[in-house]
C-alpha cells in the first residue's frame, strides 16, 4: 500500500510548494529527496532524486485529485492506493522550522516514539527513525510529536505519527 501524509493546520507558503518529477522512479507521498535542476525546457518543474541526509530536501504530498495514466482527473476512497508513475508531475513541499505533519507509520523505517526524531537516509526516499541527532548533526530533522496519531481514510483507521520539522 502506498503511503498517506497530511499537512496539520499549516499556512503553506506559495514558494514552498514545487512541482517535481522522477525520470525513472514510481514516487509516493511521504518520500523525501532533492531537487536536481530543472527540467529540460520547462521552467517550473523540478527533477527529484534520492538525496543524501545533508541535503536540502523536499517532501511528495500529492494532490488531492489523482490524475490516471490516460490523464483522466478520478475521484478515489483511499489514498494508500494511490503512487505517482515515473515522469508524471507531482506536489512537493520544502520543508520549514514548525511544519507539521501527519504521515501514517509504515511510511517510516523503524518504529517512531514520541520526543525522538525521524530523519533522511542517503540515497533513499523513505524517511528513518533515529533515538537522538546525535551522527545527524545537519540537514532536515523531524521531532516525533505523537506516535499514536491515527489517520481515517473512509471508515477505517490507520496508525499515524505526527512530526515536526526542527531543522531543515
Amino acid at each position: 500500500m502506498a503511503n498517506v501524509i497530511e499537512i496539520m493546520n499549516e499556512i503553506v507558503n506559495d514558494t514552498d510548494v514545487l512541482s517535481v518529477k522522477s525520470s525513472s522512479d514510481v514516487l509516493d507521498d511521504g518520500y523525501v529527496g532533492k531537487l536536481s535542476g530543472l527540467v529540460n525546457g520547462e521552467m517550473d518543474l523540478y527533477n527529484f532524486a534520492k538525496g543524501q541526509a545533508t541535503d536540502p530536501l523536499v517532501i511528495i504530498a500529492g494532490a488531492d485529485v489523482y490524475t490516471d495514466s490516460y490523464g483522466n482527473r478520478v475521484g478515489y476512497k483511499d489514498p494508500r492506493k494511490i503512487t505517482y508513475p515515473a515522469d508524471r508531475p507531482v506536489r512537493a513541499y520544502r520543508p520549514r522550522v514548525g511544519m507539521r505533519f501527519k504521515i501514517n507509520t509504515d511510511a517510516i523505517d523503524g518504529t517512531p516514539v514520541k520526543g525522538q526524531y525521524v530523519i533522511p537516509q542517503n540515497n533513499n526516499y523513505q524517511l528513518v527513525a533515529a533515538a537522538n541527532l546525535d551522527s545527524h548533526t545537519s540537514g532536515l530533522a523531524l521531532e516525533v510529536e505523537d506516535a499514536e496519531a491515527k489517520i481515517m481514510i473512509g471508515k477505517t483507521l490507520v496508525d499515524a505519527t505526527v512530526l515536526r520539522v526542527t531543522r531543515v
